[in-house]
């Protein structure tokens, strides 16, 4: 059985993306009473943190409309891609794996 497409692992999935979303824009809300702080009350400091919250907020409603498998499959590819070099690597300078 394939327990990406299981219910119980969709409603996981969306609790985990839902968590990585609220500590996104608190800490993108921080940033922005930080900056405010440095800058002595300019608004033009917060620009850059609302455009970056539209843009994390845009992603998040993109990955959350997708199907788990195809997310975790796009995370998963780079990573084997990159443990593939790394073992590679360690193998031609005579580590055994």
């Amino acid at each position: 059985m394939n327990f990406l497409n299981a219910p119980g692992f969709e409603i996981f999935y969306f609790i985990v993306l839902g968590i990585i979303f609220i500590a996104l824009m608190i800490w993108l809300v921080k940033s922005a009473m930080n900056s405010l702080k440095r800058t002595g009350g300019k608004w033009n400091s917060v620009v850059d943190e609302v455009v970056i919250g539209v843009i994390v907020l845009a992603a998040f409603i993109i990955i959350g409309q997708m199907d788990p498998a195809s997310v975790i499959n796009f995370l998963i590819k780079p990573l084997k891609w990159l443990w593939g070099i790394l073992l590679d690597l360690l193998r031609f300078v005579g580590v055994q794996v």
